[in-house]
């Protein structure tokens, strides 16, 4: 349950840096019916498409909304341009093939290059589809059976290009880069990408950081009576790790860990010999013991709250892993039986020792999950981390005595490059 938790935690901190992100105007153009060209600020949607835009011009709060058969075309200042065509296309339909509408459908074409060969993008109804346009050819739709043929064809006046043919693939990135190489044979007029220019706040790059803590553990086995929950104590002990974040300058970022620590537990009971014993009211302290050694990877989803100095974040995640090096005793009572020949002696209770051998050289998968929240003041370059952690995991295993079950707290130090 716990583990559905945090999967639906780090959901709701993705879903909720994403959406803020969609609804954010951008400022751009919109050409209208009369080829008029009016500045504001857009609204889309991730899928664009036959979906409407909303626009507010420059110095009014009015947003109006256009869809594709209201305007001849709409532009962002990150380069994107979206122009208003319509085509013949299948739709779904409810049977298993799709229906090719006789009728044609104003959709929004993204225009992913410009020059002697344009190349359009468009996302319609789940699917993504490519189109190229040339002086001789017009709008040519790129199918997955034989677009390499067709490339073949329009680009044949150029070696290069044709070169690159069997390498390229039916996606936007390769297919741009054919175009582009296009333009070595034509330079005039010059070619350009007019896809999305990336700003240093949306790209991401790799962090390193090393941490190190203390950690307060909670080891049981659930189904041993002399070592289950309410039998065992939680003891400390330290921890060392070390990370690797995917981050930019927005408020989300990525994560895998690897924390290494050696965990023991302890466990002591005040026991009192009943009555039926000759040493009756002899008090025992029995004393519980685990040690295991812990190899976590979990994987966190970071938000970072607010654009302070501090940078105080909330991160969440499942954890997997493996448990090893488990040493395992306890101390139980049993009783002395007298001879025979000296029935009236009662039996005497005393204490024995119990060593779970084997356990050693067993190594079992762990799974579990991992909350946290900390800050992260830079001094330069680098990031000093302070956060406090609150973990839980099982041992997935069959092996007597069952599974190894954990929780522990920690407050980590680190330093992120």
């Amino acid at each position: 349950m716990r583990f559905f938790t945090l999967l639906t935690i780090c959901f709701l901190l993705f879903n909720t840096a994403i959406q803020a992100q969609r609804k954010s105007f951008i400022p751009g153009y919109v050409v209208n019916e009369r080829g008029d060209t009016l500045r504001g600020t857009i609204q889309s949607s991730r899928v664009i498409s036959e979906n409407g835009i909303r626009f507010r011009p420059a110095g009014s709060t009015e947003v109006t909304e256009y869809l594709p058969t209201q305007i001849r075309a709409f532009g962002l200042d990150d380069r994107r341009r979206f122009l208003v065509r319509k085509l013949v296309l299948p739709r779904k339909a409810y049977a298993q093939l799709p229906v090719r509408d006789t009728a044609a459908t104003s959709v929004y074409l993204q225009q992913l290059t410009t020059g002697a060969a344009n190349l359009y993008r468009l996302d319609f109804e789940g699917s993504t589809r490519f189109l190229i346009a040339m002086p001789t050819s017009g709008l040519v739709n790129l199918e997955a059976v034989n677009f390499r043929i067709v490339l073949q064809t329009l680009f044949s006046s150029c070696p290069a290009a044709v070169a690159q043919i069997p390498r390229t693939r039916l996606e936007e990135n390769s297919l741009t880069q054919l175009v582009l190489s296009y333009s070595s044979c034509t330079p005039q007029p010059t070619t350009k990408d007019l896809r999305r220019e990336s700003t240093p706040e949306e790209e991401y790059h790799t962090h390193f950081a090393l941490q190190g803590g203390y950690v307060s553990s909670h080891l049981y086995y659930p189904k041993s009576r002399t070592l289950q929950a309410s039998a065992m104590d939680q003891s400390g002990g330290w921890i060392a790790g070390m990370s690797l974040y995917l981050r930019n300058q927005g408020p989300l970022a990525f994560g895998i860990e690897a924390q290494y620590t050696e965990r023991n537990g302890t466990g002591k009971e005040k026991y009192t010999v009943s009555s039926f014993y000759a040493n009756s009211g002899e008090q025992f302290l029995l004393q519980r013991h685990i040690d295991v050694k812990t190899l976590l990877f979990p994987l966190v989803v970071h938000y970072t709250l607010g654009k302070t100095s501090l940078q105080p974040y909330v991160s969440a995640g499942p954890v997997v892993g493996f448990s090893f090096g488990n040493k395992i005793w306890y101390e139980d009572t049993y009783f002395l039986t007298p001879p025979p020949t000296f029935p009236a002696i009662l039996p005497t209770e005393l204490i024995k020792q119990v060593d779970l051998l084997g356990l050693d050289d067993k190594i079992s998968f762990v799974a579990g999950g991992q909350v946290s929240a900390g800050i992260r003041p830079h001094v330069g370059k680098q990031a000093f981390i302070l956060e406090a952690c609150y973990g839980f995991g099982r041992e997935i295993s069959s092996i007597s005595p069952g599974p190894l079950y954990f929780k522990n707290s920690m407050v980590r130090l680190g330093l992120e490059f």
